[in-house]
């Protein structure tokens, strides 16, 4: 293995070390902040949502895995071959 290429990897590693220590830490998010976050959450329900949603959304992926882009009928049938013709 040539010499310049380990030195590169170390050149590399050093770098991203030196970034990533240069960084520091990130701000403390206000207590007000976080409150009107965690509120938010509450009221959308967001999690509920999305298992609300997910059936409906799942099925309708479905139909559409058969019918991509602008091929002709028979590279549709060949890709897919339990997809009926539309």
């Amino acid at each position: 293995m040539p010499r310049h290429v380990n030195t590169t990897a170390w050149l590399l590693a050093g770098w991203l070390a030196v970034t990533l220590m240069a960084t520091g830490p990130a701000p403390a998010q206000s207590p007000d902040a976080m409150a009107a976050a965690k509120e938010l959450m509450a009221t959308m329900k967001s999690a509920d949502q999305f298992k609300a949603l997910m059936p409906s959304l799942m099925k309708a992926l479905k139909p559409g895995s058969c019918r991509t882009g602008r091929r002709s009928s028979a590279t549709m049938m060949r890709s897919f071959p339990n997809c009926s013709k539309a």
